[in-house]
């Protein structure tokens, strides 16, 4: 299995009828939209099979509606491919998602903060305001040209670096009319967009504050399910101390997209799968980086396709071998034979002569074989010194492959 990553969409990707045969078929989508409703004090299935676009289309309502999209279809892959994240990530509303499959945030807090998130983005706006997707230019050129049109309070800033040559821009309305047709002069493509408000720019300072404050209410936990890249900064939260700070900033400073990817580019990420909504984030990840793999869950043909790489193996011994496979091929960072001897060699051979007479008797390994193979596993790791993050990808690497036939806490193993 590829070395993957799970992305989650923003506003603009709703639409009416999103989420609904989700609903009908699993029972966790049901669960998790009726959590929804009972935490907003409203119907969200109404909200996202019913009510008109217009509707939907609220900023107030279609943050908490995308956000239980997204959810759902993420809880439904994990009950159909158990399959744990190296790492997850979000562009603007959707940075709320990752944070909530990675245990941070809980799902019922999540739908509130960003229910008034949306209030606070509207109150914000005003019909000075524009914003608009620029197409078809590298972003330092749309940067400079929002730089040479602004003047005094006639400020226009990038908002989203999306793709090396996708950006969207944010600010007064004549001032971004004006990049417009000056980006639009030398070959650039634009569309004006239909949001309410120039979200991530200056102009929502005043809802960042208000945010802040709603944030303050709530508790944030560890990321203990799989790290979470920041808006921000392009790069991994180091810990959940650092949230309330970079999503209040995430209101006023542009999505570094971009950079996100080249993140996850950079750290070996093959597989992108997006949850939520259309195909946005999809095709952001094609546009930036090449010879990787996508998924839309939105997209029955994608769901087909997942199958083929993350359909989970039945065979459990595979589990016993894996985890010698890893013991042997994990880099040794001590020098102590004599501990090498005991926690290393000791411990192998015998999980070794385990597997061998299990594999002799075409008998499956018991949850007790496979609790040995792991400890053994950890004993190597406590001996080698290894440090705590390849741990933890080593461990994802064997849950996703074969870990997810037992139930161990696979989030604690190492810790």
């Amino acid at each position: 299995m590829k070395k993957f990553a799970v992305v989650f969409p923003g506003q603009g990707s709703q639409y009416v009828g999103m989420g609904k045969e989700l609903y009908d078929n699993f029972s966790i989508a049901r669960q998790t939209f009726e959590e929804a409703s009972d935490a907003l004090g409203m119907s969200v299935e109404e909200l996202c099979f019913e009510n008109d676009e217009q509707a939907l289309t609220m900023t107030e309502n279609c943050q908490p509606a995308i956000l239980t999209v997204s959810t759902a279809m993420y809880q439904v892959f994990q009950t159909e491919y158990k399959c744990v994240p190296f790492y997850a990530a979000g562009h603007s509303l959707g940075e709320y998602t990752a944070l909530v499959i990675s245990g941070a945030l809980a799902f019922s807090d999540a739908v509130k903060i960003v229910r008034s998130r949306g209030r606070f983005m509207q109150e914000a706006s005003t019909q000075d305001n524009l914003m608009a997707a620029v197409s078809g230019l590298y972003s330092d050129i749309v940067v400079e040209e929002c730089r040479k049109v602004s003047v005094d309070n006639k400020v226009v800033v990038v908002s989203n670096f999306n793709s090396p040559q996708q950006s969207t821009i944010s600010g007064d309305k004549s001032a971004v009319e004006a990049v417009v047709k000056n980006l639009e002069a030398i070959g650039a493509t634009s569309t004006v967009l239909k949001v309410s408000a120039p979200f991530h720019s200056p102009f929502m300072q005043s809802a960042a504050e208000k945010l802040k404050a709603e944030l303050e209410k709530y508790k944030f936990g560890d990321m203990r399910k799989c790290q979470v890249v920041s808006n921000v900064t392009g790069k991994p939260y180091e810990s959940s101390a650092s949230i309330i700070d970079n999503l209040t900033l995430q209101m006023t400073k542009p999505v570094q997209w971009v950079n996100t990817l080249r993140f996850l580019e950079s750290e070996g990420v093959l597989a992108y799968l997006e949850f939520g909504p259309k195909h946005v984030m999809k095709n952001l990840v094609k546009r930036t980086i090449t010879n990787v793999s996508t998924y839309s869950y939105d997209e029955e043909e994608d769901k087909k396709k997942l199958k083929e790489e993350f359909q989970p193996a039945q065979d459990k011994l595979r589990f016993i071998s894996k985890c010698m496979a890893i013991a042997v091929f994990t880099r040794n960072n001590s020098d102590d034979e004599e501990a090498y001897e005991k926690g290393v060699i000791f411990p192998y051979r015998k999980v070794k002569e385990m597997y061998e007479e299990l594999e002799a008797k075409r008998e499956q390994p018991t949850f007790e074989q496979a609790k040995e193979a792991l400890e053994m596993l950890k004993s190597v790791f406590r001996t080698k010194q290894t440090e705590l993050k390849e741990q933890e990808e080593r461990w994802k690497e064997l849950y996703n492959e074969v870990g997810y036939q037992f139930d161990f806490d696979i989030f604690s193993a190492f810790r």
